[in-house]
């Protein structure tokens, strides 16, 4: 353990550095490299042209307690921290110890040489800190301790180097001292890959297994981008939801205390993630998420029994599930689009005069027709 003396310090702020969208996106700085809700953008581009998508979900085991600080320290030094800002950060992660108690008994204090402390801002830092180097030949998607690899193949190429972008992981974990959980990592293809005979990935002579559906950051995938899966995982979830609804009317609040349980417990369910999903449902599985506000908004107000789901909404001063969504989906997408930092930035596509004018003047002409 490499011990840093205290000193005082004012904390400054980190100015994030000028220059374009895509040299911020190439800083050294840039800890988080691009979230994976481009995921799904990038493996549709490449299934559009006929290409195939080979994809492996990482799940490193205990990843926040595996965070070596002898480790952390180098990789501060490489990055040319404030040796004032070094000194502070460790003195909050040296002189560390647990212990273990079993009924009234306890262990000796152990040292601790790493490992990050609870409900601390530092935990997620530090581990952005020791995973932003994580740089493969394939592309990478980094957010905290999910990290996903995808390599894109063109119309017709069946060779996959999927296997080295794994060797090539697997030596920077034991680099890092992380451990790759071989039982939660999976891999998914998706295209016509999927029908070629394809050797299965090893870890250290552990078989990865390969899915066709994975729950990344909550939200459900598959391997041909359909959202049948994630919606009936919503209705999974939503059902217990419906029951305690019920249960809280039996028990006598009121419809305002009702609605307020709704918009705070049982709505969010229902939309989150939705910039990902919601331009990709069907009609059917629209119909089906507004089937469930429509349970819920009867259990609330007993007296909308036979009226039409619009009144029901404008009864309770709520929007369809389906409107909502995409206001958020705009609301989303203007944000990144304000904010020139972001890496999303680097993915829209150059303005085009004529694409802009064909898409005014059918505007412009839709609007004619109505009038």
């Amino acid at each position: 353990m490499i011990s840093l003396g205290t000193s005082n310090a004012v904390i400054l702020p980190i100015v994030r550095s000028p220059g374009t969208a895509m040299e911020r996106k190439n800083s050294r700085f840039s800890f988080a490299r691009e979230t994976p809700r481009t995921n799904p953008y990038k493996w549709a581009t490449v299934l559009d042209s006929g290409g195939s998508v080979r994809t492996v979900f990482v799940d490193f085991q205990k990843a926040f307690d595996r965070v070596d600080n002898n480790i952390v320290l180098h990789k501060l030094l490489q990055r040319d921290v404030p040796h004032f800002m070094i000194k502070w950060m460790f003195s909050c992660l040296e002189g560390r110890q647990q212990r273990v108690k079993v009924n009234d008994g306890f262990s000796n204090w152990t040292q601790l040489v790493g490992g990050m402390p609870q409900d601390s801002w530092l935990r997620p830092l530090i581990f952005l800190l020791v995973i932003d180097d994580l740089q493969l030949d394939c592309l990478v998607h980094k957010f905290v301790d999910v990290t996903t690899l995808s390599e894109l193949l063109d119309n017709g190429d069946h060779a996959s180097n999927m296997t080295q972008y794994v060797e090539s992981l697997s030596t920077w974990a034991q680099t890092n001292k992380m451990i790759i959980n071989r039982s939660k990592s999976k891999e998914m293809i998706l295209g016509s890959l999927a029908k070629q005979s394809i050797l299965f990935l090893t870890v250290q002579s552990d078989v990865i297994e390969r899915v066709t559906t994975f729950k990344l950051l909550g939200v459900t995938l598959t391997n041909d981008l359909s959202w049948e899966a994630h919606v009936n995982s919503i209705c999974a979830k939503v059902a217990p939801r419906l029951y305690y609804l019920t249960q809280l009317r039996r028990a006598g609040l009121s419809s305002d205390e009702l609605s307020y349980f709704y918009l705070m417990v049982f709505r969010p369910v229902l939309k989150y993630g939705c910039a990902v999903w919601h331009h990709g449902l069907t009609v059917a599985q629209s119909q089906k998420l507004e089937s469930l506000q429509k349970r819920a908004l009867r259990i609330i107000h007993q007296i909308a029994y036979g009226m039409p789901y619009e009144s029901e909404c404008a009864n309770a001063w709520v929007q369809f599930l389906s409107v909502r969504r995409h206001e958020l989906g705009k609301r989303f997408f203007f944000a990144r689009l304000r904010n020139q930092t972001v890496v999303y930035m680097t993915f829209f596509p150059n303005d085009e005069t004529h694409i802009i004018f064909r898409l005014r003047r059918h505007r412009l002409s839709y609007t004619m027709d109505q009038n």
